[in-house]
């Protein structure tokens, strides 16, 4: 009988490990969405200077977070968002708005499919 209530307190504790990873994950992507978001209005207000800024605080927010994620997360799926991370910052840095958006784009389907990859489902468990 001891048995079965070291199980079922194992059970409950991983449960409730996995249901903290999820919401963890969610606050991150919602997050550098926010910024991100944030970002796009800096460059649609022609405020390049200020978006440059806010750009790297949230590139170097990502690598920080990086490392833990890697712990729980698929490392291609982060590899893609550290690459589009990069590219925002450099078509800052040289101007190239067009691309800018077409990134800000790639990036926030991106952190939405990190998400919806994340999510328990019966897609992810088979």
């Amino acid at each position: 009988m001891k048995r079965i209530w070291i199980a079922i307190t194992a059970l409950i504790m991983i449960i409730g490990l996995c249901i903290g990873e999820i919401i963890w994950i969610i606050n991150i992507t919602n997050n550098i969405k926010s910024q991100i978001s944030s970002v796009n209005q800096l460059v649609s207000n022609e405020n390049i200077d200020d978006a440059i800024s806010l750009s790297e605080e949230i590139l170097n927010e990502w690598d920080n977070k990086h490392n833990k994620l890697a712990i729980f997360i698929d490392h291609n799926s982060l590899e893609g968002i550290d690459q589009t991370m990069d590219i925002i910052n450099t078509c800052l840095t040289t101007d190239n708005i067009p691309e800018f958006h077409i990134e800000v784009a790639k990036i926030n389907a991106l952190l939405e499919d990190l998400t919806d990859t994340e999510m328990p489902s019966i897609y992810n468990i088979l």
